[in-house]
């Protein structure tokens, strides 16, 4: 320690002359600069008089200085570690002593935030795949196009089944809002849209592919004709139940409004279930029988039907994540998905099949 002190005193014995003539010089520069001023204002003189005298500080006061900082120093030991700027850690620092539940969700307005990492889950990979063939399927219906037909319904009746089994996987994850009342709580409307979805897959496969099925499956076609017409009267009955009971917003309402239209939609599907329930399989045979194209005609417009409400619960997904905030732009693309996957191909298919299918005969043979 005692080589560092008489370091420190040299040091300080040798800088002390040159600090006292800056600090000079510093002095002088200033008062000729305000001799100007003193001129135009003589109160100051005196003021200035005191100020403008040259201060010698005591060439002992660095010397001071530097043996206090040796004494300091003696004792320390000295460490082999370099110090870093601490402006990085105390940032760090704070940064980490911000609770979890501090109010951090303000964005700037010009922030652009990345799309909700929700919109890609299984759910919608499903839904987005079932829309897209169905525009294909709605395609070949509008410009009549029908070769290969069958093997494009049977796949959009696979994807339809795998949107079922999405949907219960949906509702086994858990996470859903129940906090809403009735059709408009985000649970119970997947609950009743995998009902009703199921009912349209198990109709159209009974009418699509009937004449596969063994004579000892005959019976329980009672049975699955009365889940039909209840799971289409739950879609149909309960958008209108909830709108008249409860206090919805905008946006909640727009969405039963969609839910209404799919719900009208199942009313139509009811007569199907309704006579095949009363006349059994043998009435089916009799009808494809006579207009061949009905077992065609019949399965699409249940698909069709599928599609329009798998349009709407996809679009009330965007919505939730974020990606379609607007209810009237959710609205817009409600109708226009309705029209153009379930109104349009279901016209241009009546349209290009008019001489091979029956629309209300066929009920009464």
């Amino acid at each position: 320690a005692r080589p560092l002190v008489k370091a420190s005193r040299a040091m300080a014995a040798a800088l002390a002359p040159d600090h006292a003539a800056l600090w000079n010089k510093r002095l002088t520069s200033h008062a000729q600069t305000s001799a100007a001023s003193l001129k135009q204002h003589p109160w100051k003189v005196a003021t200035h008089r005191f100020r403008s005298e040259p201060f010698h500080r005591p060439a002992s006061g660095p010397l001071l200085v530097g043996v206090a900082t040796g004494l300091c120093m003696a004792g320390r030991r000295k460490s082999t570690c370099m110090w870093r700027p601490r402006t990085g850690g105390q940032f760090r620092r704070r940064r980490r002593a911000i609770p979890s539940d501090a109010d951090i969700d303000f964005m700037p307005a010009d922030v652009v935030t990345p799309a909700n990492l929700a919109v890609f889950t299984f759910r919608n990979f499903a839904a987005g795949a079932f829309l897209g063939h169905g525009c294909v399927l709605s395609a070949m219906n509008v410009f009549g196009v029908f070769e290969g037909y069958g093997d494009h319904l049977q796949t959009s009746l696979v994807l339809a089944s795998l949107n079922v089994f999405a949907s219960l996987w949906q509702l086994a994850r858990g996470g859903l809002d129940t906090s809403r009342p009735g059709m408009a709580g985000e649970r119970r409307i997947v609950e009743v849209s995998v009902l009703w979805l199921l009912a349209i897959v198990w109709l159209c496969t009974r009418l699509r592919f009937g004449h596969l099925f063994p004579a000892e499956v005959a019976p329980l076609d009672l049975a699955g004709c009365c889940f039909c017409i209840t799971s289409f009267m739950m879609m149909c009955l309960g958008p209108w139940i909830t709108a008249l009971w409860e206090e919805l917003s905008e946006a909640e309402q727009k969405q039963l409004d969609g839910l209404k239209i799919c719900g009208a939609l199942g009313m139509l599907y009811c007569f199907d279930a309704v006579t095949l329930a009363a006349k059994g399989a043998a009435w089916w045979e009799r009808v494809c029988g006579i207009w061949p194209q009905q077992a065609v005609l019949e399965p699409t417009t249940l698909l069709f039907g599928a599609l329009a409400l798998e349009a709407c619960l996809f679009i009330h997904r965007l919505g939730g994540a974020g990606v379609m905030p607007d209810p009237q732009t959710r609205e817009r693309w409600g109708i226009a998905s309705s029209v153009g996957l379930t109104v349009l191909p279901t016209c241009a298919q009546i349209f290009w099949n008019a001489d091979a299918i029956s629309l209300s005969e066929f009920y009464l043979l």
